[in-house]
């Protein structure tokens, strides 16, 4: 019997696609294919008269991490915040808690108003924050670190996710 490789690891990445979320996007994305990893990017993988809803959601289902760049545009964008929701869910969903969602702000600091979906979906979650050309490569650095070393262990859920105790074995009486 042959070797099994290892599966390869897919990204998805949410970006607005006006500057500067377009351009580090592209250079995020051109990196990560460079590294050996499989990404995808909606302007750069999904091809002429493609179902683009169709497509991103069959990405997003495979994707083992999403990597979000959110900027104060992407924010208030829907199609961003529709993809934030679909993958929380899927990470829910999954026994590996895929895909592991890994924010970045982008010219957007910790302090700026963020919409209630979005700040309850990000809740918990470790980001990273991008002001200027020169955070790239540190960013990009931390981002190749975390993909070699595989998947963090799954969260462990919080208590008031926990089964309910058993009923007693006698009625209660009030």
């Amino acid at each position: 019997m042959p070797p099994t490789l290892p599966q390869q690891i897919r990204l998805f990445i949410s970006y607005r696609s006006q500057d500067p979320d377009l351009s580090l996007a592209q250079r995020f994305y051109e990196a990560l294919e460079a590294a050996g990893y499989e990404s995808f990017m909606a302007g750069e993988s999904i091809r002429l008269g493609e179902n683009w809803a169709q497509r991103v959601d069959e990405e997003l289902e495979r994707a083992d991490y999403f990597l979000l760049l959110l900027s104060p545009k992407s924010a208030t964008s829907e199609m961003v915040t529709e993809e934030v929701r679909r993958a929380k869910e899927l990470r829910d969903r999954h026994p590996n808690h895929k895909p592991v969602i890994l924010p970045i702000r982008v010219n957007f600091p910790w302090d700026s108003p963020l919409n209630y979906d979005l700040r309850g979906y990000l809740n918990r979650i470790q980001q990273r924050e991008w002001k200027t050309e020169a955070d790239t490569p540190k960013i990009l650095q931390e981002i190749l670190t975390l993909l070699a070393a595989g998947s963090p262990s799954p969260p462990t859920p919080p208590e008031a996710d926990e089964a309910d105790p058993p009923p007693p074995p006698y009625p209660l009486i009030l």
